[in-house]
C-alpha cells in the first residue's frame, strides 16, 4: 500500500443507519475515515444520529478502540466533556474501550448529534488461534498493514453505540490504490477511479456489521449459475480447491432458499474472502460475505490435499438466514447454523455423512458434565463447555424436532420461525414460545433438549437416535 497517493493514505467515506428489529431507525452514521497501512493508523471524523431511547440518565456511551485518542467530541454543535473507562478484555471485544459523554443539562428529548474526531494505530495483539493470544488469553484478526487491511467489530474501528445484533444500513465508499482488491459486505454501486486509485461504493441492509477486507494479492474466482454468483477473493490457494468450494457455496445457497426463502438482505451475490492472515479465527459471516483464515486452510489442505470446506461454509452461509438470536440467545443463531451445515452435507454428500456427524455430536454431548447449564441458560460463550453446548447440543435440538414431528411439519416450521423473525431480535423466549406450539404432541422432547443440564437428556424424553 507504499503507492498510495499523498501520504500513503487510503480514504474511507461511510454514511450508514442502523435498523433494530425493522423498526424506526435509531442511528445514522456519516463517517470519513483515513487508513495508513504502513503506520497501521486511522483517523476518523464523522457524526452520528442517535434516537432518545439510546440515552441513559443525562449519558451517552459507546464503545472505540483503545489505543484511538479522541481529539473532539460534541452534541448539536457544542463540545461537550467526555471520560474512558477500560472494558476489560474479552474474546469478542479484547481491543475496547468505552467512551462516557455527559450530555447537556438542557437539551430536548429528540434524536441527538454526536460529532466526532478520532485517530490512532490499530493495536497489534496475537492472531486468533496463535501460541501468543492462546498465552494472553485473546486475540485479534482486524489488521492494517502492508500486506492486509482488514476491519470488523473486534477492533470497534467505528463508534459502536447500540450491542451487536443491531441490524445497519450502511453506504461505503472505499479509496485505495489500484493495486489493491477491496472487498465489502454489501452489493456494489459503482466503482470509479483516477491513475492510482479505485473507488468502490457499497451498500447493505440489514447487515450486522460493517467489515472491509482489502490486500494487494488477492485473486477473484466468479462463477454464476441458477440465480447466485459466487466470488471467491483468495491469494494462495490451488485454483481447483477454489473452483470446488465455489460450486459447494452455490449448491449449499439453493438449497437453503428452497427450504426457507432467500435471505432478507441478499441481492444474489455471496462472498468469500480467504484473508490472508497466518492465524485467526476459522470464520465468521457477514451477508452476504464469509471471511476465512486463508492460512488455517493452506496448513490443513498440506495435511490433507482432498480437503472440503462444506461444512465449515454452510454454517457461515447458514448465518445469512440464522442470525438474529440476541443476548444469551445467541445459542439460537449457531444451533440452526450448524444443523442446516448438516443439511448441506446431507443433501449434497450423502445422509450417511449426515448420520456420522450426528453420532459425533451426540458423543460429544453425552460427555458433558452433570452440572453443564442446559441450552436455556448456556451464556452467549464458547468458553469451557459452551461451544459443545451452543452448537452441538443445540444442532442435536433441532435435530430432535425434525426427527420427532417429521419431515413435512419441521421445514414449514422452520419457514415459518424464520420469516417471522428475521430482521428482528429475539431471545430464549421467544425460541420456547414457538417451538413449543409447534412440536405439538412432542413438547416434552423439546423441552428436555432446551432445559436439561449436563449432556443428553434422559431415555424417554428423546426419539432413540436413527
Amino acid at each position: 500500500m507504499r503507492q498510495i497517493v499523498g501520504s500513503g493514505m487510503a480514504l474511507v467515506v461511510l454514511s450508514l443507519c442502523a435498523i433494530n428489529a425493522g423498526a424506526a431507525v435509531p442511528l445514522i452514521y456519516e463517517l470519513d475515515a483515513a487508513v495508513d497501512p504502513d503506520a497501521g493508523r486511522l483517523t476518523v471524523t464523522g457524526h452520528v444520529l442517535i434516537q432518545p431511547h439510546l440515552v441513559d440518565q443525562g449519558q451517552l456511551t459507546f464503545l472505540l478502540h483503545e489505543t484511538f485518542g479522541i481529539s473532539s467530541l460534541s452534541i448539536d454543535g457544542s463540545k461537550v466533556d467526555f471520560a474512558t473507562r477500560e472494558i476489560g478484555r474479552t474474546g469478542i471485544q479484547p481491543a475496547s474501550q468505552q467512551v462516557v459523554v455527559t450530555l447537556p443539562s438542557e437539551r430536548s428529548g429528540d434524536a441527538l448529534r454526536l460529532g466526532f474526531s478520532y485517530s490512532g494505530a490499530l493495536k497489534q495483539l496475537p492472531e486468533f488461534g496463535t501460541e501468543a493470544a492462546t498465552e494472553l488469553g485473546y486475540g485479534l484478526d482486524d489488521a492494517i498493514n502492508p500486506r492486509r487491511v482488514e476491519l470488523a467489530s473486534y477492533s470497534s474501528w467505528y463508534p459502536q453505540i447500540a450491542e451487536y445484533g443491531t441490524r445497519l444500513e450502511f453506504d461505503l465508499a472505499v479509496s485505495f490504490p489500484k493495486v489493491w482488491t477491496v472487498v465489502a459486505n454489501g452489493e456494489v454501486l459503482e466503482r470509479t477511479g483516477s491513475k492510482d486509485q479505485l473507488r468502490t461504493r457499497w451498500h447493505a441492509s440489514g447487515a450486522l456489521d460493517i467489515v472491509v477486507v482489502a490486500s494487494p494479492a488477492f485473486k477473484v474466482t466468479r462463477i454464476s449459475e441458477q440465480g447466485y454468483a459466487v466470488e471467491i477473493y483468495s491469494s494462495r490457494l490451488p485454483d481447483a480447491f477454489v473452483t470446488q468450494e465455489a460450486e459447494g457455496i452455490r449448491r449449499t445457497m439453493t438449497i437453503y432458499t428452497s427450504l426457507l426463502g432467500r435471505p432478507g438482505a441478499h441481492r444474489g451475490t455471496v462472498r468469500s474472502v480467504f484473508s490472508p492472515r497466518d492465524a485467526g479465527q476459522g470464520g465468521y459471516a457477514r451477508e452476504p460475505m464469509i471471511v476465512t483464515s486463508e492460512g488455517r486452510i493452506l496448513a490443513a489442505l498440506k495435511a490433507s490435499p482432498d480437503l472440503s470446506l462444506l461444512r465449515g461454509i454452510a454454517h457461515e452461509i447458514a448465518h445469512f438466514w440464522w442470525s438474529f438470536g440476541r443476548g444469551q440467545g445467541d445459542w439460537i443463531n449457531e444451533a440452526f447454523a450448524e444443523y442446516f451445515s448438516l443439511v448441506a452435507v446431507e443433501r449434497i454428500q450423502s445422509r450417511e455423512a449426515y448420520n456420522r456427524r450426528i453420532a459425533r455430536y451426540r458423543e460429544a454431548v453425552s460427555k458433558l458434565p452433570a452440572n453443564a447449564p442446559p441450552l436455556a441458560d448456556v451464556p452467549a460463550s464458547n468458553d469451557g463447555d459452551g461451544y459443545t453446548i451452543r452448537y452441538f447440543k443445540g444442532a442435536l435440538l433441532i435435530h430432535a424436532m425434525r426427527e420427532a414431528i417429521g419431515d413435512e411439519s419441521f421445514w414449514a416450521s422452520c419457514r415459518d420461525f424464520y420469516n417471522f423473525n428475521k430482521g428482528g431480535a429475539i431471545g430464549t423466549e421467544e425460541m420456547r414460545t414457538f417451538w413449543s406450539t409447534a412440536s405439538g404432541d412432542h413438547v416434552k422432547v423439546f423441552d428436555a433438549w432446551l432445559e436439561s443440564p449436563g449432556g443428553l437428556p434422559r431415555a424417554g424424553e428423546t426419539p432413540s437416535p436413527k
